[in-house]
């Protein structure tokens, strides 16, 4: 684990050579030169929540000149868990590196995994749970309640929503239960 939470960046002045030969977890974003000094610390992949494009375009420019020289680099992976800029690390995926820290891990290009072991004790996660992927919930967890039916959105907009209840950020126990499109909404776990 390289970064305290799932919202946190990995910044490259965190990455050093003890870090050689392990995957680490990069919470919701890291930069091109992180991407750099990782590979060049021996680094074997990096996961992250998001990436900007034009940094695993550069990425993969440095992978390509690394090999096309003399002497090869090892393999490193780059998996991206939730998609395009600053985006935090899914809550059960989070939990799931957390219960597998320290323990040997394994990565999948095609298609594209995080492997763990058969005693990785991955938490459970019950059949109503759900995430917020768009809006401005993005990245919020909760628990599916029931269909509410057409709401109308911002924009004037109507769309099919469910009642979800969020779980609190601040103070345990106090759910909020909001309406959410169901197009934004996937099963968590």
């Amino acid at each position: 684990m390289a970064v305290d939470g799932p919202e946190a960046e990995l910044h490259a002045n965190r990455i050093d050579v003890r870090h050689s030969g392990a995957i680490l977890v990069a919470g919701s974003r890291v930069d091109v030169e992180g991407l750099t000094r990782a590979r060049a610390m021996g680094v074997r992949g990096v996961i992250v929540g998001g990436v900007i494009g034009s940094d695993v375009l550069a990425l993969r420019a440095s992978i390509e000149r690394q090999d096309a020289s003399i002497q090869a680099s090892p393999s490193f992976a780059l998996v991206v868990l939730d998609g395009y800029g600053k985006r935090p690390i899914p809550r059960s995926a989070w939990e799931a590196l957390v219960a597998c820290g320290g323990q040997e891990v394994g990565l999948s290009i095609t298609p594209p995994l995080v492997l763990f072991g058969p005693g990785a004790g991955l938490p459970a996660v019950g059949p109503d749970r759900v995430r917020v992927t768009a809006g401005p919930l993005l990245g919020r967890n909760g628990r599916f309640v029931r269909l509410v039916g057409s709401r109308r959105r911002p924009g004037g907009v109507f769309q099919e929503c469910a009642r979800v209840a969020l779980d609190p950020i601040a103070l345990p126990g106090s759910e909020e239960l909001v309406d959410v499109p169901i197009a934004d909404l996937e099963r968590d776990g």
